[in-house]
């Protein structure tokens, strides 16, 4: 994402205990968020609003986890409380392909995908050996207003049938 957006990642903190990783992660000045604080939200939220009203663009992953990619979990909309300091949303879905620009198998797909406890050493050597692509698809931006849950649901609403569109995964 970041070789095609000039944004600043919300990234969640354990993150920055990661060997390599977190040294890694800290030089693109990530907003990191304790998913599992509920009561730093409101800082977290403001930390957020900050970067926009500074005219940086944020990409949050509303999902809050990661899955094998075959649908989209419901979106935490704690997070979206900043979205008033939006000038716009720009929302998009990433899918992972095989390298003739086909829908990965669901094999391959969780091949690619770190989900849950996954290992970090081993998921990267997964997918370092994988041959794939990724591509990402803009959908069509979103004018900032509303409540912030009725937002999130109109905005996985929108990604969901950006899903149910694409082609079909092979068995």
């Amino acid at each position: 994402m970041l070789a095609i957006l000039d944004a600043d990642f919300v990234a969640k903190a354990e993150m920055l205990d990661w060997p390599v990783i977190g040294r890694l992660a800290r030089r693109f000045n990530p907003v990191f968020v304790a998913r599992e604080k509920r009561h730093g939200s409101a800082t977290q939220v403001e930390t957020i609003r900050a970067r926009l009203l500074s005219g940086r663009s944020v990409i949050l992953c509303p999902e809050g986890t990661t899955s094998d990619g075959t649908t989209i979990q419901p979106f935490r909309t704690s997070l979206f409380a900043a979205v008033d300091a939006a000038q716009v949303i720009q929302p998009l879905v990433l899918n992972y392909l095989a390298p003739d620009g086909t829908t990965l198998s669901a094999k391959r797909q969780r091949e690619v995908a770190w989900i849950d406890d996954d290992d970090l050493v081993t998921g990267a050597a997964r997918l370092a050996s994988a041959s794939i692509l990724a591509r990402v698809e803009f959908l069509p931006a979103v004018e900032a207003l509303g409540d912030r849950k009725k937002l999130a649901k109109d905005l996985r609403q929108v990604m969901l049938a950006a899903y149910a569109a694409a082609p079909k995964r092979p068995e």
